[in-house]
C-alpha cells in the first residue's frame, strides 16, 4: 500500500459558519423599517424623551437588536459628552479661573 503525502489542494475541509453541533442563531425582532429609523431619530431630537427612549431600546425586551445596539451607543455617546462637558467646565473653573456663578447672576439680575 502505498501512501500519497502531497495533499490535494482541491479537496478542503467543508466550510462551515457555525460549529457543526452548535445550532443557528435565535432569529429575533424584524429589523426596522426606513420609516422607524426616521422616527427614531426624530425622537432622539427631543431633549428628555431622547433619553428615556434610548434606555426603553437599551434594555427594553421587545426591540430588534439593531435599536438595541442604538441605544446602547447612544447611551455611551452621551455619557462620553457628559463627562467632556464637565471636564471643560473643571478646566474653565480652576485653570482659567473663570467665575461661572458671577456670569449666571449677571444673566438673572439683567
Amino acid at each position: 500500500m502505498k501512501y500519497n503525502y502531497n495533499r490535494d489542494s482541491s479537496r478542503r475541509a467543508p466550510y462551515y459558519p457555525y460549529s457543526p453541533g452548535s445550532s443557528l442563531p435565535k432569529r429575533g425582532a424584524p429589523a426596522p423599517s426606513v420609516g422607524k429609523w426616521i422616527g427614531v431619530m426624530l425622537l432622539t431630537a427631543i431633549p428628555v424623551v431622547d433619553i428615556i427612549a434610548a434606555f426603553a431600546w437599551a434594555f427594553g425586551p421587545t426591540v430588534s437588536k439593531s435599536l438595541k445596539n442604538y441605544g446602547r451607543a447612544f447611551l455611551i455617546l452621551l455619557l462620553a459628552v457628559i463627562i467632556l462637558a464637565a471636564a471643560g467646565v473643571l478646566i474653565a473653573i480652576y485653570v482659567f479661573d473663570y467665575d461661572f456663578l458671577a456670569l449666571i447672576r449677571q444673566y438673572f439680575q439683567a
